[in-house]
Protein backbone atom coordinates (compact mmCIF):
# COMPACT_ATOMS: atom_id res chain seq x y z
CA UNK A 1 0.00 0.00 0.00
CA UNK A 2 1.33 3.66 -1.11
CA UNK A 3 1.84 5.15 2.65
CA UNK A 4 3.54 8.68 3.82
CA UNK A 5 6.83 8.62 5.55
CA UNK A 6 5.03 8.42 8.60
CA UNK A 7 3.21 5.03 7.87
CA UNK A 8 -0.16 6.86 7.17
CA UNK A 9 -1.56 6.06 3.76
CA UNK A 10 -1.65 8.10 1.46
CA UNK A 11 -5.39 7.07 -0.40
CA UNK A 12 -8.49 5.77 0.89
CA UNK A 13 -8.74 5.01 4.51
CA UNK A 14 -11.49 3.56 6.86
CA UNK A 15 -12.85 5.74 9.85
CA UNK A 16 -11.42 2.91 12.21
CA UNK A 17 -8.23 2.11 12.23
CA UNK A 18 -9.43 -1.71 12.58
CA UNK A 19 -11.20 -1.81 9.28
CA UNK A 20 -8.90 -2.28 5.75
CA UNK A 21 -11.36 -3.01 3.21
CA UNK A 22 -11.45 0.52 1.80
CA UNK A 23 -7.34 0.55 1.03
CA UNK A 24 -7.91 -2.86 -0.11
CA UNK A 25 -10.46 -2.58 -2.73
CA UNK A 26 -9.04 0.21 -4.33
CA UNK A 27 -6.18 -1.41 -4.30
CA UNK A 28 -7.45 -4.18 -6.20
CA UNK A 29 -9.05 -1.66 -8.25
CA UNK A 30 -5.17 -0.13 -9.46
CA UNK A 31 -4.48 -3.80 -10.01
CA UNK A 32 -7.15 -4.24 -12.49
CA UNK A 33 -6.62 -0.88 -14.31
CA UNK A 34 -2.87 -0.42 -14.04
CA UNK A 35 -2.48 2.05 -11.29
CA UNK A 36 -3.72 4.39 -8.60
CA UNK A 37 -3.73 7.09 -11.51
CA UNK A 38 -5.97 5.45 -13.93
CA UNK A 39 -8.43 5.76 -10.82
CA UNK A 40 -8.82 9.68 -10.69
CA UNK A 41 -11.98 11.11 -11.85
CA UNK A 42 -15.26 8.86 -12.95
CA UNK A 43 -18.88 8.86 -12.30
CA UNK A 44 -20.75 7.31 -9.36
CA UNK A 45 -23.09 4.81 -11.52
CA UNK A 46 -19.92 3.47 -13.23
CA UNK A 47 -18.76 2.51 -9.83
CA UNK A 48 -21.62 1.16 -8.69
CA UNK A 49 -21.99 -1.57 -11.78
CA UNK A 50 -17.56 -2.17 -11.36
CA UNK A 51 -18.45 -2.86 -7.79
CA UNK A 52 -21.46 -5.13 -7.93
CA UNK A 53 -21.70 -6.42 -11.12
CA UNK A 54 -24.80 -5.06 -11.99
CA UNK A 55 -26.53 -2.46 -14.47
CA UNK A 56 -26.46 0.80 -13.39
CA UNK A 57 -29.62 3.14 -13.96
CA UNK A 58 -28.92 7.67 -13.67
CA UNK A 59 -32.12 9.45 -12.64
CA UNK A 60 -32.51 13.15 -13.31
CA UNK A 61 -33.92 14.47 -10.84
CA UNK A 62 -33.66 18.49 -12.34
CA UNK A 63 -33.29 19.28 -15.85
CA UNK A 64 -32.46 22.84 -17.05
CA UNK A 65 -35.05 25.04 -18.58
CA UNK A 66 -35.29 28.83 -19.59
CA UNK A 67 -35.86 29.79 -15.73
CA UNK A 68 -32.78 27.41 -14.48
CA UNK A 69 -32.79 23.89 -13.03
CA UNK A 70 -36.87 22.67 -12.43
CA UNK A 71 -37.92 19.60 -10.52
CA UNK A 72 -38.08 16.86 -14.36
CA UNK A 73 -41.89 15.75 -13.89
CA UNK A 74 -41.59 14.54 -16.99
CA UNK A 75 -39.03 11.67 -16.20
CA UNK A 76 -40.24 11.04 -12.72
CA UNK A 77 -44.10 12.30 -12.80
CA UNK A 78 -45.52 13.61 -9.24
CA UNK A 79 -43.02 14.43 -6.20
CA UNK A 80 -44.95 11.31 -4.69
CA UNK A 81 -44.13 8.66 -7.65
CA UNK A 82 -40.49 9.84 -7.66
CA UNK A 83 -40.79 8.76 -3.66
CA UNK A 84 -42.43 5.86 -4.95
CA UNK A 85 -39.70 4.72 -7.02
CA UNK A 86 -36.84 5.34 -4.62
CA UNK A 87 -38.83 2.95 -2.04
CA UNK A 88 -38.99 0.41 -4.40
CA UNK A 89 -34.97 0.43 -5.32
CA UNK A 90 -34.65 0.36 -1.10
CA UNK A 91 -37.52 -2.58 -0.97
CA UNK A 92 -35.25 -4.49 -3.69
CA UNK A 93 -31.61 -3.65 -1.56
CA UNK A 94 -30.44 -1.45 -4.22
CA UNK A 95 -27.36 0.57 -3.90
CA UNK A 96 -27.81 4.07 -4.73
CA UNK A 97 -25.86 7.24 -4.90
CA UNK A 98 -26.74 11.01 -5.58
CA UNK A 99 -24.41 14.12 -6.81
CA UNK A 100 -25.12 18.02 -7.52
CA UNK A 101 -23.81 18.77 -11.08
CA UNK A 102 -20.66 21.70 -10.91
CA UNK A 103 -17.96 21.94 -11.17
CA UNK A 104 -15.77 18.96 -9.15
CA UNK A 105 -16.06 19.91 -5.29
CA UNK A 106 -16.86 23.27 -5.18
CA UNK A 107 -19.35 24.06 -2.38
CA UNK A 108 -23.17 24.80 -3.45
CA UNK A 109 -24.60 28.35 -2.49
CA UNK A 110 -28.36 28.97 -2.85
CA UNK A 111 -29.48 31.99 -2.32
CA UNK A 112 -26.31 33.28 -0.90
CA UNK A 113 -26.51 30.63 2.04
CA UNK A 114 -23.58 27.68 1.66
CA UNK A 115 -25.66 24.46 2.23
CA UNK A 116 -22.52 22.05 2.53
CA UNK A 117 -23.29 20.29 -0.24
CA UNK A 118 -20.42 19.72 -2.72
CA UNK A 119 -20.90 20.16 -6.38
CA UNK A 120 -19.25 17.50 -8.71
CA UNK A 121 -18.78 14.66 -5.38
CA UNK A 122 -20.60 11.81 -4.89
CA UNK A 123 -22.69 10.98 -1.74
CA UNK A 124 -24.29 7.55 -0.59
CA UNK A 125 -27.73 7.19 -0.01
CA UNK A 126 -28.11 5.17 2.29
CA UNK A 127 -31.81 4.39 3.20
CA UNK A 128 -34.89 6.36 2.56
CA UNK A 129 -38.17 6.35 5.77
CA UNK A 130 -41.21 8.59 6.84
CA UNK A 131 -40.92 9.74 10.95
CA UNK A 132 -44.39 10.99 12.82
CA UNK A 133 -44.19 14.72 13.63
CA UNK A 134 -43.44 14.96 16.96
CA UNK A 135 -46.60 17.10 17.96
CA UNK A 136 -48.37 15.11 15.61
CA UNK A 137 -49.68 18.63 13.59
CA UNK A 138 -49.59 19.07 10.09
CA UNK A 139 -46.24 20.34 8.75
CA UNK A 140 -45.34 22.40 5.50
CA UNK A 141 -44.82 19.92 3.17
CA UNK A 142 -48.29 18.38 1.50
CA UNK A 143 -49.78 19.39 5.12
CA UNK A 144 -48.92 15.86 6.24
CA UNK A 145 -48.24 15.22 9.95
CA UNK A 146 -45.35 13.14 8.53
CA UNK A 147 -41.80 13.89 6.85
CA UNK A 148 -40.05 11.32 4.15
CA UNK A 149 -36.71 12.08 5.02
CA UNK A 150 -33.36 10.39 2.96
CA UNK A 151 -30.14 9.38 5.13
CA UNK A 152 -27.07 10.62 3.08
CA UNK A 153 -23.60 10.17 3.65
CA UNK A 154 -20.29 12.15 2.76
CA UNK A 155 -18.25 9.20 1.92
CA UNK A 156 -15.67 11.58 3.11
CA UNK A 157 -16.77 11.01 6.91
CA UNK A 158 -17.09 14.95 6.98
CA UNK A 159 -18.78 18.35 5.22
CA UNK A 160 -22.80 17.94 5.89
CA UNK A 161 -26.37 19.16 4.74
CA UNK A 162 -26.40 22.78 6.34
CA UNK A 163 -30.19 23.17 6.30
CA UNK A 164 -33.39 21.53 7.40
CA UNK A 165 -32.81 18.25 9.80
CA UNK A 166 -29.15 18.75 9.65
CA UNK A 167 -26.95 18.25 12.69
CA UNK A 168 -28.04 20.87 15.83
CA UNK A 169 -31.29 21.96 13.43
CA UNK A 170 -34.28 22.59 15.45
CA UNK A 171 -36.07 20.03 12.91
CA UNK A 172 -33.81 17.28 14.27
CA UNK A 173 -33.67 18.73 18.26
CA UNK A 174 -37.51 18.59 18.16
CA UNK A 175 -37.92 14.89 16.70
CA UNK A 176 -34.97 13.23 18.31
CA UNK A 177 -37.11 10.75 19.74
CA UNK A 178 -38.79 9.49 16.62
CA UNK A 179 -35.64 9.69 14.59
CA UNK A 180 -34.04 7.44 17.64
CA UNK A 181 -36.83 4.86 17.34
CA UNK A 182 -35.84 4.66 13.21
CA UNK A 183 -32.43 4.13 14.66
CA UNK A 184 -33.58 1.11 17.21
CA UNK A 185 -34.55 -0.84 14.30
CA UNK A 186 -31.75 -0.45 12.05
CA UNK A 187 -28.61 -3.11 11.99
CA UNK A 188 -25.64 -2.72 14.39
CA UNK A 189 -23.76 -1.63 11.37
CA UNK A 190 -25.95 0.59 10.18
CA UNK A 191 -26.73 2.94 13.65
CA UNK A 192 -25.47 6.46 13.68
CA UNK A 193 -25.49 9.03 15.78
CA UNK A 194 -27.49 12.20 15.15
CA UNK A 195 -25.77 15.58 15.34
CA UNK A 196 -21.92 13.79 15.10
CA UNK A 197 -19.63 14.84 12.58
CA UNK A 198 -19.12 11.82 10.81
CA UNK A 199 -20.49 12.58 6.74
CA UNK A 200 -24.22 10.73 7.74
CA UNK A 201 -26.91 13.77 7.36
CA UNK A 202 -30.54 13.21 6.94
CA UNK A 203 -32.86 15.42 4.55
CA UNK A 204 -35.98 15.78 3.66
CA UNK A 205 -37.65 14.74 0.33
CA UNK A 206 -38.29 18.40 -0.97
CA UNK A 207 -35.08 19.67 -0.20
CA UNK A 208 -33.48 16.34 -1.48
CA UNK A 209 -35.55 16.90 -4.94
CA UNK A 210 -34.66 20.89 -4.54
CA UNK A 211 -30.43 20.21 -4.35
CA UNK A 212 -29.37 17.38 -5.93
CA UNK A 213 -29.64 16.55 -9.74
CA UNK A 214 -28.65 13.02 -10.22
CA UNK A 215 -30.20 10.06 -8.95
CA UNK A 216 -27.80 6.50 -9.61
CA UNK A 217 -28.18 3.28 -8.81
CA UNK A 218 -27.08 -0.17 -9.29
CA UNK A 219 -29.99 -1.77 -9.91
CA UNK A 220 -31.07 -5.38 -7.87
CA UNK A 221 -33.39 -7.28 -9.86
CA UNK A 222 -36.30 -9.21 -8.22
CA UNK A 223 -36.32 -12.86 -9.11
CA UNK A 224 -39.48 -12.45 -11.32
CA UNK A 225 -37.35 -10.12 -13.84
CA UNK A 226 -35.14 -12.07 -16.40
CA UNK A 227 -32.15 -10.31 -18.44
CA UNK A 228 -30.31 -11.43 -22.11
CA UNK A 229 -27.42 -9.36 -23.41
CA UNK A 230 -26.27 -9.10 -27.33
CA UNK A 231 -22.40 -8.30 -28.20
CA UNK A 232 -22.31 -6.77 -31.22
CA UNK A 233 -20.14 -4.12 -32.73
CA UNK A 234 -20.43 -0.68 -34.93
CA UNK A 235 -18.33 -1.47 -38.16
CA UNK A 236 -18.23 0.92 -41.11
CA UNK A 237 -21.20 -0.30 -42.58
CA UNK A 238 -23.29 -0.44 -39.72
CA UNK A 239 -22.15 2.98 -37.86
CA UNK A 240 -25.10 5.25 -39.17
CA UNK A 241 -24.70 7.91 -36.59
CA UNK A 242 -27.36 9.94 -34.91
CA UNK A 243 -30.44 11.53 -37.35
CA UNK A 244 -29.13 15.25 -36.27
CA UNK A 245 -29.67 17.66 -38.01
CA UNK A 246 -33.22 16.19 -38.87
CA UNK A 247 -32.75 16.03 -42.62
CA UNK A 248 -31.17 13.61 -45.63
CA UNK A 249 -28.65 11.56 -45.35
CA UNK A 250 -29.10 11.53 -41.66
CA UNK A 251 -32.18 10.18 -41.84
CA UNK A 252 -31.62 7.41 -44.21
CA UNK A 253 -27.58 6.80 -42.56
CA UNK A 254 -29.43 6.02 -39.45
CA UNK A 255 -31.01 3.09 -40.67
CA UNK A 256 -27.93 1.75 -40.96
CA UNK A 257 -26.89 0.98 -37.57
CA UNK A 258 -28.13 -2.68 -35.92
CA UNK A 259 -31.50 -2.98 -34.78
CA UNK A 260 -33.17 -5.37 -32.21
CA UNK A 261 -37.04 -6.45 -32.41
CA UNK A 262 -38.91 -6.84 -28.96
CA UNK A 263 -42.29 -8.14 -29.78
CA UNK A 264 -44.49 -8.35 -26.64
CA UNK A 265 -47.14 -11.53 -27.99
CA UNK A 266 -49.51 -11.20 -24.51
CA UNK A 267 -52.06 -8.88 -23.47
CA UNK A 268 -50.83 -6.26 -20.56
CA UNK A 269 -47.91 -4.45 -19.96
CA UNK A 270 -44.23 -5.99 -19.77
CA UNK A 271 -41.54 -3.55 -18.24
CA UNK A 272 -38.49 -3.54 -19.70
CA UNK A 273 -35.28 -1.80 -19.15
CA UNK A 274 -32.54 -1.24 -21.69
CA UNK A 275 -28.82 -0.73 -21.09
CA UNK A 276 -26.46 0.42 -23.79
CA UNK A 277 -22.94 -0.21 -22.85
CA UNK A 278 -19.51 0.14 -24.43
CA UNK A 279 -16.08 -1.62 -23.42
CA UNK A 280 -14.89 0.18 -19.79
CA UNK A 281 -12.25 2.85 -21.14
CA UNK A 282 -10.55 2.67 -17.81
CA UNK A 283 -8.72 -0.48 -18.60
CA UNK A 284 -5.15 -0.83 -20.93
CA UNK A 285 -5.63 -0.64 -24.64
CA UNK A 286 -4.97 -3.42 -27.23
CA UNK A 287 -1.76 -1.14 -27.97
CA UNK A 288 -0.96 -1.26 -24.13
CA UNK A 289 -1.42 2.58 -23.15
CA UNK A 290 -4.18 4.14 -21.08
CA UNK A 291 -6.29 6.85 -21.13
CA UNK A 292 -7.81 9.57 -19.26
CA UNK A 293 -10.86 10.43 -18.00
CA UNK A 294 -12.96 11.38 -19.65
CA UNK A 295 -11.65 8.23 -22.35
CA UNK A 296 -13.00 10.54 -25.22
CA UNK A 297 -10.43 8.45 -27.26
CA UNK A 298 -11.95 5.09 -26.93
CA UNK A 299 -15.78 5.88 -26.08
CA UNK A 300 -18.30 7.47 -28.12
CA UNK A 301 -21.07 9.17 -27.50
CA UNK A 302 -23.87 7.19 -27.60
CA UNK A 303 -28.00 6.79 -27.25
CA UNK A 304 -30.56 4.61 -28.41
CA UNK A 305 -34.15 4.80 -30.21
CA UNK A 306 -36.93 2.90 -29.32
CA UNK A 307 -39.25 2.64 -32.35
CA UNK A 308 -42.85 1.35 -32.81
CA UNK A 309 -42.72 0.00 -37.12
CA UNK A 310 -45.60 -0.06 -39.28
CA UNK A 311 -46.94 -3.74 -39.35
CA UNK A 312 -45.53 -3.86 -43.47
CA UNK A 313 -42.18 -2.95 -41.97
CA UNK A 314 -39.42 -5.47 -41.46
CA UNK A 315 -36.62 -2.82 -40.28
CA UNK A 316 -36.63 0.81 -39.85
CA UNK A 317 -34.90 1.90 -43.01
CA UNK A 318 -35.20 5.80 -41.27
CA UNK A 319 -35.52 7.45 -38.87
CA UNK A 320 -39.17 8.99 -38.48
CA UNK A 321 -40.32 11.63 -35.41
CA UNK A 322 -43.47 9.91 -35.41
CA UNK A 323 -42.67 6.53 -35.09
CA UNK A 324 -40.53 6.75 -32.06
CA UNK A 325 -41.33 6.02 -28.73
CA UNK A 326 -38.65 7.16 -26.88
CA UNK A 327 -34.82 7.98 -26.86
CA UNK A 328 -32.17 7.42 -24.22
CA UNK A 329 -29.94 10.72 -23.29
CA UNK A 330 -26.91 11.16 -25.86
CA UNK A 331 -24.11 11.20 -23.84
CA UNK A 332 -19.78 10.10 -23.88
CA UNK A 333 -20.52 7.93 -21.05
CA UNK A 334 -19.85 4.52 -21.08
CA UNK A 335 -23.38 3.17 -20.52
CA UNK A 336 -26.89 4.75 -20.96
CA UNK A 337 -30.31 3.03 -19.95
CA UNK A 338 -34.15 3.37 -20.26
CA UNK A 339 -36.45 2.08 -18.23
CA UNK A 340 -39.77 1.99 -19.85
CA UNK A 341 -43.50 -0.04 -20.11
CA UNK A 342 -44.52 -1.74 -23.27
CA UNK A 343 -47.54 -3.02 -24.29
CA UNK A 344 -48.52 -5.99 -26.85
CA UNK A 345 -46.88 -5.15 -30.07
CA UNK A 346 -43.77 -5.04 -31.82
CA UNK A 347 -40.60 -2.43 -31.18
CA UNK A 348 -37.40 -1.77 -32.63
CA UNK A 349 -34.61 -0.67 -30.60
CA UNK A 350 -31.92 0.88 -32.36
CA UNK A 351 -28.28 1.75 -30.66
CA UNK A 352 -26.19 4.34 -32.65
CA UNK A 353 -23.34 6.78 -31.79
CA UNK A 354 -23.53 10.45 -32.19
CA UNK A 355 -22.23 10.59 -35.74
CA UNK A 356 -21.77 8.29 -38.72
CA UNK A 357 -18.60 5.88 -38.90
CA UNK A 358 -17.84 5.81 -35.43
CA UNK A 359 -16.56 2.44 -34.97
CA UNK A 360 -16.41 -0.02 -32.06
CA UNK A 361 -18.08 -2.73 -29.65
CA UNK A 362 -21.50 -2.71 -27.40
CA UNK A 363 -23.08 -4.46 -25.25
CA UNK A 364 -27.26 -4.36 -25.59
CA UNK A 365 -28.84 -5.53 -22.47
CA UNK A 366 -32.78 -5.86 -21.98
CA UNK A 367 -33.86 -6.94 -18.72
CA UNK A 368 -37.74 -7.53 -18.19
CA UNK A 369 -40.09 -8.79 -15.56
CA UNK A 370 -42.49 -11.15 -17.32
CA UNK A 371 -42.07 -14.98 -18.28
CA UNK A 372 -39.43 -14.75 -21.38
CA UNK A 373 -41.83 -17.06 -23.31
CA UNK A 374 -44.38 -13.74 -23.73
CA UNK A 375 -41.53 -12.44 -25.55
CA UNK A 376 -39.95 -12.33 -29.01
CA UNK A 377 -36.50 -10.71 -29.52
CA UNK A 378 -33.47 -11.05 -32.21
CA UNK A 379 -31.59 -8.93 -34.26
CA UNK A 380 -33.25 -8.10 -37.52
CA UNK A 381 -30.28 -7.00 -39.53
CA UNK A 382 -27.86 -9.83 -38.74
CA UNK A 383 -29.08 -13.60 -38.63
CA UNK A 384 -25.41 -14.94 -36.96
CA UNK A 385 -26.04 -12.87 -33.71
CA UNK A 386 -27.64 -14.15 -31.05
CA UNK A 387 -28.32 -13.15 -27.64
CA UNK A 388 -26.81 -14.80 -23.78
CA UNK A 389 -28.79 -14.70 -20.60
CA UNK A 390 -27.36 -12.99 -18.21
CA UNK A 391 -26.15 -15.42 -15.68
CA UNK A 392 -27.04 -13.40 -12.18
CA UNK A 393 -30.34 -12.57 -13.80
CA UNK A 394 -31.62 -15.86 -14.67
CA UNK A 395 -30.32 -18.29 -11.60
CA UNK A 396 -33.65 -18.89 -10.25
CA UNK A 397 -34.72 -20.48 -13.56
CA UNK A 398 -32.47 -22.98 -13.34
CA UNK A 399 -33.29 -24.00 -9.64
CA UNK A 400 -36.61 -25.82 -8.69
CA UNK A 401 -38.91 -23.96 -5.91
CA UNK A 402 -39.16 -26.55 -3.61
CA UNK A 403 -35.49 -26.52 -3.46
CA UNK A 404 -35.02 -22.83 -2.50
CA UNK A 405 -38.40 -23.39 -0.06
CA UNK A 406 -36.15 -26.38 1.91
CA UNK A 407 -33.39 -24.41 1.82
CA UNK A 408 -34.78 -20.91 3.64
CA UNK A 409 -36.54 -23.10 5.80
CA UNK A 410 -33.43 -24.99 7.31
CA UNK A 411 -31.63 -21.74 7.11
CA UNK A 412 -32.70 -20.60 10.64
CA UNK A 413 -31.67 -23.39 12.17
CA UNK A 414 -28.37 -23.79 10.66
CA UNK A 415 -27.63 -20.36 11.93
CA UNK A 416 -28.73 -21.71 15.68
CA UNK A 417 -26.72 -24.59 15.38
CA UNK A 418 -23.25 -22.50 14.64
CA UNK A 419 -24.43 -19.92 17.26
CA UNK A 420 -23.87 -22.98 19.38
CA UNK A 421 -20.69 -24.15 17.76
CA UNK A 422 -19.26 -21.08 18.62
CA UNK A 423 -19.96 -20.53 22.10
CA UNK A 424 -18.59 -24.28 22.47
CA UNK A 425 -15.47 -22.92 20.74
CA UNK A 426 -14.99 -20.42 23.26
CA UNK A 427 -15.03 -22.69 26.02
CA UNK A 428 -11.63 -24.32 27.48
CA UNK A 429 -10.29 -27.09 25.40
CA UNK A 430 -10.62 -30.19 26.16
CA UNK A 431 -8.79 -33.28 24.90
CA UNK A 432 -11.80 -35.58 25.46
CA UNK A 433 -13.94 -33.57 23.37
CA UNK A 434 -12.25 -33.37 20.40
CA UNK A 435 -11.59 -36.99 20.40
CA UNK A 436 -14.98 -37.58 20.25
CA UNK A 437 -16.01 -39.23 17.23
CA UNK A 438 -17.00 -36.55 14.85
CA UNK A 439 -21.26 -35.84 14.11
CA UNK A 440 -22.15 -37.77 17.47
CA UNK A 441 -24.18 -36.04 19.42
CA UNK A 442 -24.70 -33.56 16.64
CA UNK A 443 -27.80 -32.32 15.36
CA UNK A 444 -26.37 -29.53 13.08
CA UNK A 445 -24.01 -32.70 11.53
CA UNK A 446 -27.01 -34.75 11.08
CA UNK A 447 -28.84 -32.36 8.63
CA UNK A 448 -25.89 -32.35 7.10
CA UNK A 449 -25.52 -35.63 6.58
CA UNK A 450 -29.06 -35.23 5.48
CA UNK A 451 -28.84 -32.92 3.31
CA UNK A 452 -26.19 -34.94 0.96
CA UNK A 453 -28.92 -37.15 -0.05
CA UNK A 454 -30.42 -34.14 -1.66
CA UNK A 455 -30.08 -33.50 -5.36
CA UNK A 456 -29.81 -29.58 -5.14
CA UNK A 457 -28.12 -28.15 -7.89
Amino acid sequence: MPVHSNGTLVFGKCRSEEEFWVPLIEKACAKLHGCYQTLISGFLDDALSDLTGMVSEKVKIKVPSKKGEIYNVKGLGSPDQFWDFIMARIGEKSLMGCSVTGETEGELILDGEQTGILKGHAYGLIDAFTIKHKDGQAKKEGGRTFSRMLRIRNPWGKLEWKGKWSDSSSELEDNLAAIQRYIDHLDKEEAFVPGADDGTFLMCFSDFRNIFTNLFVAVDFQTQWTGIRFSSSWDINSAGGTPSPYKEPNLTLWGQNPQYQVEVLEEGEAELFISLAQPDGRVRGEDGSYDKFPFNSRIHPVCFSVMIPDKHEVKMNKFDKAKCLSVSVLKEHREVSLRMKLKKGRYIIVPSTRSPGQVGKFFLSLYFNCDPATLSIRRLDKNSENYERIAEESEHHSVNQWKIDLVNKRRDFMIMEQDELDKSQSLSFSPERSNRPKGKGSNFAAKVAASQEDDFE
